[in-house]
């Protein structure tokens, strides 16, 4: 069982030669910081494949459940994250060409042991809805007293309950139609 995704160690595989693999479980709480809070570990089936200079690290089943701030009323939620079947190459060494560091996963040659902790950051991120909601049925906010409509349908006594339309607002684009027919004439 596998509970530091920063240290694998990979010693006895890599010496193993081409084609040689390697099974185990993942479950691991790692600190991602504030850009990714968990709230249950990362749980998932690792399998390794050794090739000529590089390992395959392979993760199936990746499941874990994250913090998120909803866009509409500001509360914060956990959001499940699964993740079918994700992989990555491992290099001995950085590629000879221009490469993108985010990209290019290498193997720690001094501790003998991949990172995949960067792995795992990346697919969790890639599962986050683009605006996080809560729920599909969401209230929000009031825009002029804040107050959260999923637990009270009272205003604040300051507050006229009028709906402020940011989009009546801010209309960009209201004057086009007048700007193409003067420039037509």
């Amino acid at each position: 069982m596998i509970k530091n995704l920063s240290i694998v160690k990979i010693g006895t595989l890599w010496n193993e030669g081409q084609g040689a693999s390697y099974k185990d479980q993942i479950n691991a709480e790692p600190n991602f910081g504030e850009e990714v809070v968990l709230t249950k570990p990362v749980t998932a089936d690792l399998m390794l494949i050794r090739m000529t200079d590089s390992i395959v690290a392979i993760l199936d089943n990746m499941e874990t459940t994250c913090e998120l701030v909803c866009t509409k009323c500001l509360d914060t939620f956990e959001l499940p994250i699964k993740v079918e079947s994700t992989e990555r190459h491992f290099l001995d060494e950085k590629p000879e060409r221009d490469y993108d560091p985010f990209e290019v996963f290498l193997i720690n040659r001094e501790g003998t042991c991949l990172d995949l902790s960067d792995m795992v950051r990346q697919e969790i991120i890639l599962h986050y809805s683009m605006i996080p909601v809560c729920s599909h049925r969401c209230k929000g906010l009031c825009a002029g007293c804040k107050t959260n409509f999923n637990h009270s349908d009272q205003h604040l006594a300051d507050c006229t309950g009028e709906i402020i339309d940011s989009v009546a607002e801010h209309k960009p684009f209201a004057q086009l139609k007048e700007i193409f027919k003067s420039n037509n004439k």
